[in-house]
């Protein structure tokens, strides 16, 4: 008997034990409840499980380091009053719940409370596909001084209108590099500029090296524009800036500061900065430009001629292609022919040393000249020289005075060269003879 009792005792403990067993290691677990550690304090060493955590202990000027990619974080609060870094270091922070916000409005990722100063850079946040269900409402909800620097927000899947993924009621905010916020539509409101209860004022920044993009719209909501202002500056891609209500309408004339960026859709000419102005493009953007800062370039230019006047051509901005000036009149230049005589075998003439046109175009005229005489022993040299241009044709030979051969006449007697004319001592003969007789006659008498 006592033997079956302990048999029975013993599978009883077993089966308890299999039983605590399984209920006390879970098959699956959020990494928000495991051991894993997510961000370290880089200025301590020390590593947390969650962002909550390590927000406990971080102190003014430490920088929390994201160590991993996180698939489900919860909503935090960051108290006023604080002074920290959050680097996501390359990783994506993917929201999973809500749970920061006032009491019973627990509805944002994050919520920074006034008088603090934090730097969030370098990551992705999003919203897990049934975000919306679990009540997360914004992103982040900010009262305090805000520098973003090279964030991604997708704001996809964010509560039922996907509006207002980042609010800022409060403090300075500064968005730098390429800090984007990426909506499914340009009518999704990407973040507003609130004036709220009684907080001093916001003022939104896009910094000078900024690139990024709000291809959602830009809500300004207050009707204070002292206290409340959005400065654009940089480089970066905009949906487009919208008013809440005709006093929030007038009151962005003087708030909004628009001096750099592009913008999808028209923007009021009265939010440009003094000297900047807004200019379509072909693809219907609007860029801003001032066309000092900018560099130009020429276009329809043209080279005058010796016949047609030329053109300076007309300057323009180089960034946004607007014609800032008027070119003048280049005066044509009128023919100028060289001094010197230009010629070919049969021909010379006077040519424009710009155009190549000819003048005084003739055939030459050609005259001997005696480079080298002849003389009883040596050949000489002579050529044909034009006496207007002074083309010369090639030099020929002049033959020596003592080459001729000697050679026969028609009367058989040797030619001796001698060019001499044989009648003129026949005639004196003649003539002295007839002198002779008659002086012979003269004495008979």
């Amino acid at each position: 008997m006592k033997k079956s009792l302990m048999k029975v005792a013993c599978s009883l403990f077993a089966a308890f034990a299999m039983i605590f067993t399984l209920f006390s290691f879970p098959i699956t677990a959020n990494a928000e409840e495991t051991n894993e550690m997510q961000f370290v304090n880089s200025s301590t060493g020390e590593e947390y499980k969650t962002l909550s955590e390590a927000l406990n202990y971080v102190q003014k000027g430490d920088t929390l380091k994201l160590l991993k990619d996180v698939p489900d974080a919860a909503g935090v609060a960051v108290k006023s009053g604080s002074d920290f870094t959050l680097d996501f270091d390359g990783h994506t922070y993917t929201l999973a719940g809500a749970g920061a916000g006032s009491s019973g409005t627990e509805t944002n990722g994050f919520q920074f409370l006034q008088n603090s100063t934090i730097v969030m850079k370098n990551g992705i946040v999003k919203l897990t596909d049934d975000a919306s269900q679990k009540n997360i409402k914004r992103i982040i909800q900010n009262y305090a001084n805000l520098t973003l620097e090279d964030m991604i927000f997708e704001t996809s899947n964010l509560n039922q209108y996907e509006d207002y993924a980042l609010s800022f009621n409060n403090g300075d905010i500064h968005f730098k590099g390429k800090t984007s916020i990426i909506a499914s539509s340009p009518d999704v409101i990407a973040f507003d500029i609130c004036k709220f209860s009684s907080y001093p004022g916001a003022t939104v920044t896009f910094e000078d090296n900024y690139t990024g993009s709000i291809n959602g719209t830009i809500m300004y909501d207050s009707t204070d524009a002292n206290t409340h202002k959005l400065i654009v500056k940089g480089n970066g891609n905009f949906a487009g800036i919208s008013t809440s209500s005709n006093t929030a309408s007038e009151a962005a004339k003087d708030a909004i500061t628009i001096s750099g960026g592009t913008f999808k859709t028209d923007v009021s000419d009265e939010y440009f900065a003094d000297g900047y102005n807004p200019v379509k493009q072909e693809d219907g953007t609007i860029i801003v430009c001032n066309h000092v800062d900018t560099e130009t370039e020429i276009r329809n230019y043209k080279e005058a001629t010796c016949t047609e006047n030329g053109y300076t051509g007309d300057t323009y901005c180089k960034k946004c292609g607007t014609k800032l000036s008027d070119g003048q009149i280049i005066t044509s230049k009128g023919h100028e022919y060289q001094n010197n005589w230009t010629f070919d075998e049969s021909n010379h003439w006077k040519e424009c040393i710009n155009c190549g046109v000819k003048k005084d175009s003739a055939t030459h005229v050609f005259d001997w000249v005696i480079d080298t005489e002849a003389t009883s022993v040596e050949n000489g040299i002579k050529h044909e020289e034009c006496e207007i241009c002074g083309y010369k044709k090639e030099s020929i030979t002049i033959p020596a005075l003592s080459s001729k051969p000697n050679s026969q006449n028609s009367s058989g007697s040797v030619d001796t060269g001698d060019k001499v004319n044989v009648a003129l001592p026949a005639a004196m003969t003649v003539i002295s003879g007839m002198l002779i007789a008659s002086f012979v006659i003269y004495k008979k008498r």
